[in-house]
């Protein structure tokens, strides 16, 4: 990875986002990225860019329901 995504990293993402945090996460970015650790350390950025962007509109949706 070099600061931008492709469709490869893409789908990297994406797989990696689909499987259970923990141990099964982790082992699949920890092989698909085993002889490159920037990319490894940029992928583990964006998957918990990724998880702080769900908690965000989870937690909005639950204000506006809250006030509505």
């Amino acid at each position: 990875m070099n600061g931008t995504l492709n469709e490869i990293d893409s789908a990297i993402l994406e797989v990696a986002l689909s499987l259970e945090e923990g141990k099964a996460r982790d082992g699949f970015v920890s092989r698909i990225y085993q002889s490159d650790p920037a990319g490894m350390e940029e992928m583990c950025q964006l998957i918990d860019d990724a998880r702080s962007a769900a908690t965000y509109f989870i937690d909005a949706r639950e204000r506006r329901a809250e006030v509505a």
